[in-house]
């Protein structure tokens, strides 16, 4: 029920329909839409599309019941065994030698009643029908048992570090920064929607709150051998990576971020494209994470 699977079911469902064309009449039912939205029955619509989102939801449920029935995670010698599912019964080994990092995920949801979704990041392809690099450890836990259970599977990583926080006169650009696209179509949407519209406009203090949110959020953490950053806010993301396995540290800033001494960090590992990243870091805290990685290994910062 946690899991904020029926956006992926309803774009699943779009796909679907889209290859579909030649059967359906788009065109006239776009039209007879139109109609009805100016003819006053938008609570109908309305009610069409929460129908529509309510029975995705309960698909998604299903969905994520029957592939991760009977999880099961097993460390045998050096190897990580993880089996789950209920129609079909799958199992994925992963040696601990190629594990690359840790991810902890938390959408709001989750948050609210203490959970999170734990997955590590292995050098090589697709495992487990998920993403390339990535596979779940830990579907549903709660927060205070992911380090013992990570402690078992995995003693080189460190869960517990205490993270620093963004400078404060990053607070600013984390809370206008959802403003630079809502503002004009939250804007014209109140203006054509007149008088009811107009509550369209909280919609913009709530993206201010949320910026704050965001940026009390984000975080970064450095020990003798494991760099970890920590993103988002809807969907918060910690990433734990061992040292040895940074691939690349990247520090990029832009114009308004220079002015405020800021930057943007992002660390990458096996395999390509899986990368890691905080916004609006400030430049010294970017220059000792990088002088972290330039040490030798070992070394304490």
């Amino acid at each position: 029920m946690t899991s904020g699977g029926a956006l992926g079911v309803v774009a699943a469902l779009c796909g679907f329909l889209s290859q579909l064309g030649d059967f359906i009449p788009y065109e006239a039912l776009i039209r007879d839409l139109q109609s009805t939205w100016n003819g006053h029955g938008r609570l109908l619509i309305a009610l069409f599309i929460l129908s529509l989102l309510l029975a995705a939801y309960g698909v998604a449920i299903v969905q994520n019941m029957i592939r991760y029935a009977s999880f099961v995670v097993r460390k045998q010698e050096d190897t990580i065994v993880i089996a789950r599912g209920w129609l079909e019964r799958k199992a994925v080994s992963v040696p601990v030698d190629r594990v690359q990092g840790i991810v902890i995920h938390e959408n709001w949801l989750r948050r609210f009643f203490g959970y999170a979704s734990v997955s590590i990041i292995h050098a090589g392809g697709a495992l487990d029908g998920g993403p390339s690099g990535e596979v779940v450890l830990c579907p549903l836990v709660k927060k205070h048992r992911i380090v013992p259970i990570v402690q078992a599977c995995l003693p080189e990583y460190r869960l517990d570090v205490p993270f620093c926080p963004l400078p404060q006169r990053a607070k600013s650009r984390y809370m206008l920064r959802p403003l630079y696209w809502l503002t004009i179509p939250v804007g014209v949407a109140a203006y054509m929607e007149r008088p009811w519209g107009a509550g369209l406009l909280f919609v913009l203090p709530l993206a201010l709150w949320i910026g704050a949110r965001r940026y009390q959020a984000a975080g970064w953490a450095l020990s003798s051998k494991q760099l970890s950053l920590r993103n988002g806010w809807f969907r918060r993301t910690t990433a734990h990576l061992l040292k040895r396995h940074v691939q690349s540290l990247e520090i990029a800033t832009t114009w308004w971020q220079r002015k405020k001494q800021l930057v943007t960090i992002s660390a990458s590992v096996m395999p390509v494209g899986t990368r890691s990243r905080v916004v609006d870091v400030d430049e010294e805290d970017a220059a000792s994470i990088y002088r972290w990685l330039q040490g030798e290994k070992g070394d304490q910062t």
